[in-house]
């Protein structure tokens, strides 16, 4: 099935967004990664205390939160990128219909229109765009 009503240009406009977007979070990824490790080797030679031992837990918790929020966002943008190598961007995986060029401007790797967007999260599944 061919790609919704959008042009040429529109696709190559959202893969290079999602593309610079992808970048950017491989490149968080690798910071938070790096940050979470270095907080774990903190300097031994200071006293412990629990009120700093139990900061730095959430700190290495937050960090292990985002950068499953960051691959999560990479897998979905994958997605979004064959999607437009196999000419389906830009058309619901529900229904067949296409997604609205402002939905997937808001949201380029968008794989649901807002109708079966919205019956799903009124039917209670989890829905990962």
């Amino acid at each position: 099935m061919p790609t919704g009503k959008l042009l040429k240009k529109d696709l190559d406009s959202f893969k290079e967004a999602l593309l610079e977007r992808r970048n950017t979070l491989v490149g968080d990824e690798a910071k938070v990664h790096h940050s979470s490790m270095s907080d774990r080797h903190s300097d031994s030679r200071l006293p412990d205390d629990s009120a700093d031992k139990s900061a730095e837990a959430y700190d290495i918790d937050f960090a292990f939160s985002r950068m499953e929020s960051v691959e999560e966002e990479i897998k979905l943008i994958d997605e979004a990128l064959v999607r437009i190598a196999d000419k389906q961007y830009g058309t619901c995986i529900e229904c067949d219909a296409s997604i609205p060029k402002k939905r997937l401007k808001a949201l380029p790797y968008a794989k649901r229109c807002i109708s079966c967007k919205e019956r799903f999260e009124v039917e209670g599944e989890l829905i990962d765009d």
